[in-house]
């Protein structure tokens, strides 16, 4: 037989040195020495003493409850089919079949899903694209204001902040503009689980800001395994809470892992015990990192000081353009020479997640790499990233995903009706919908980024 998943994962792991990638818990360091030694005997069903997820009325009930008041949220509800699963559940509980919502353009796939599948209409929201930096940098209340002017009989909106990048927008100020109308705000801050836990160096949460739903990712910046996430609806949510409630039972699993539930109680009492002052920790040694290379090297970082916007302080965003390589190549360097491995790269960034969980020394590891290829001449080229082009709907979404379709060659798809979401993962934006006419710049994107060598289209 060929080598086992299990070997090849033990086999990785001997290679990787850092990891500076999710999930938090960096290689199970995070978890604590119990959890990792327990895990196997947490592997529990619906018992009389062990509650159900599907109606809590127990153990399960309490731990969201706790996690709730940690928030800052009326209701906090466990996750273990990760964000995509809270973001879909939100738009299926809030939207109603052929009921408008104005969408993030960089929303994650799961969003657009979500869309098709319950036959919402999407109106597609633009955020800025920084031509300079080469990165989206918000969304501008403006353009929230215009769709709503224009389309008032939106249900309400969804936005992603932070984005994958680390940048926030202004959630506060959409929020208002939105609850004037009485619509909602549906916030997907995947990214931003560890935010409720220092208020003097992260950014404000979604919650605070007044949205009225928020997922987040726990396994992303907080401790816990792989698929945990938390939806948290806020105080107050302008949304009918029983119908998302039932819709979440829906489309949840019926044998939720009890180690992904007890690790999402986990993650969050170890913030409340710890994260504060870790957090500050931290953000003072990436502080540090960042003043020693920029000072040793012509390496820069696309930080909240020269972007200008809100940005998560713990969010690493390497420019590798000035060295005259992409963030591609320089994603390898640091994998193949210093066994750094990196969550995700593109034609001039690479980016890093660190979390409670890294070391210090790790840290000072990761700062003397890049000093080291700063400091070194290169051989290769740069490029640079361009916004993701603008849709063109030819039929709803929903309608799209019923249709007979067919594969063709990326070259061979300019004119025809994209059958299902195109996007590559990480970040998970989507670069075509169910519905979408195909043109030359989508093609194009496609191309550059070498996202994908087919496309399903409609026959």
């Amino acid at each position: 037989m060929s080598k086992s998943l299990l070997k090849e994962l033990k086999s990785f792991y001997k290679k990787e040195k850092i990891s500076m990638h999710i999930p938090g818990h960096k290689r199970g360091r995070g978890l604590g020495a119990y959890f990792t030694r327990y895990a196997a005997k947490l592997d529990m069903t619906e018992l009389k003493g062990t509650d159900n997820l599907l109606n809590p009325t127990g153990i399960l009930k309490t731990a969201q409850d706790n996690c709730a008041k940690l928030f800052g949220a009326e209701e906090t509800l466990f996750l273990t089919g990760g964000s995509s699963l809270g973001l879909r559940g939100a738009i299926l509980g809030c939207v109603p079949r052929e009921g408008k919502i104005i969408v993030d353009r960089t929303c994650h796939r799961s969003v657009l899903s979500a869309i098709a599948l319950g036959g919402a209409e999407p109106i597609f929201a633009y955020p800025t694209f920084d031509k300079k930096f080469g990165l989206y940098t918000g969304m501008p209340i403006d353009e929230i204001s215009r769709l709503l002017t224009e389309n008032p009989d939106v249900w309400g909106a969804i936005i992603t902040s932070p984005t994958y990048y680390g940048i926030c927008s202004d959630i506060k100020g959409i929020s208002k503009l939105l609850h004037e109308k009485n619509k909602f705000l549906i916030v997907d801050e995947a990214h931003g689980a560890h935010f409720a836990f220092n208020k003097k160096c992260l950014p404000s949460t979604a919650m605070e800001q007044g949205a009225d739903i928020c997922v987040q990712s726990a396994h992303k910046t907080l401790s816990a395994l792989g698929q945990c996430s938390y939806l948290h609806i806020g105080k107050g949510a302008r949304i009918n809470k029983d119908k998302l409630l039932r819709t979440l039972r829906l489309i949840q699993t019926t044998s939720p892992s009890y180690m992904l539930m007890t690790s999402l109680d986990e993650a969050a009492r170890q913030m409340k015990m710890f994260g504060k002052n870790r957090l500050l920790t931290l953000t003072e040694e990436l502080d540090a990192l960042k003043a020693e290379v920029r000072k040793k090297t012509r390496l820069h970082f696309a930080d909240e000081a020269s972007l200008g916007r809100v940005q998560d302080p713990t969010r690493l965003v390497v420019d590798f353009s000035e060295l005259g390589i992409s963030g591609e190549r320089a994603e390898e360097i640091l994998q193949d020479e210093y066994g750094i491995y990196a969550e995700m790269s593109d034609f001039r960034y690479v980016v890093l997640i660190p979390t409670i969980a890294t070391t210090k020394r790790e840290i000072r590891q990761l700062c003397e790499a890049l000093c080291h290829i700063g400091s070194t001449v290169h051989q290769g080229s740069s490029g640079e990233n361009s916004p993701l082009p603008k849709i063109e709907l030819a039929c709803s979404p929903a309608a799209a995903l019923s249709m007979d379709f067919e594969k063709v060659p990326v070259k061979a798809a300019t004119g025809r009706i994209s059958a299902n979401v195109v996007s590559a993962c990480p970040p998970g934006a989507a670069v075509l919908v169910p519905g979408q006419r195909i043109s030359e710049a989508d093609v194009a994107f496609i191309e550059k980024n070498k996202i994908t060598h087919e496309i399903e289209v409609i026959k």
